[in-house]
């Protein structure tokens, strides 16, 4: 709770100092504590798990959308597709982690979402930021799938 509450009031203090990213991190942040505090509570639902972390993950989407540089938006992409991961919702934590330069996560979660046109794609276009061993497997995965 109190830790909920010192990210609201970071928030609102960047929100008078005219700051729209530190303001929407902040409560991007507190949206994740809210999320684990909710994952780890009295026999969660799937279903609040879901909202909790999917909405963690939109409020670090919107982050990186305000982001004053390249470094600052893609380590927010970067916990946006950790946040859908959590969520379940994998294309999303896929084209998070695309956005963010995590290529590997981006093809494993496409794969593990069944898209394995997108995985290939991946794979393909960023062969040096996937191991060796993860493009292998996506590929041959891709395969078997395609030949049905």
């Amino acid at each position: 709770m109190l830790e909920q509450r010192i990210f609201a009031e970071a928030a609102h203090a960047f929100s008078r100092a005219g700051e729209p990213f530190l303001e929407a991190r902040a409560l991007a942040h507190g949206a994740l504590a809210a999320a684990v505090k909710t994952e780890k509570g009295y026999r969660p639902s799937p279903a609040d798990i879901k909202e909790a972390y999917g909405g963690a993950a939109d409020r670090f989407h919107l982050a990186a959308i305000l982001a004053p540089n390249e470094r600052l938006a893609t380590r927010c992409h970067t916990v946006a597709g950790d946040c859908f991961v959590r969520a379940d919702m994998l294309v999303e934590a896929a084209k998070e982690y695309e956005k963010g330069r995590e290529y590997e996560k981006s093809a494993v979660s496409y794969r593990k979402a069944g898209s394995f046109e997108d995985a290939v794609r991946i794979v393909q276009g960023h062969r040096s930021d996937v191991q060796d061993e993860t493009a292998t497997k996506i590929i041959e995965v891709s395969k078997v799938q395609f030949a049905r």
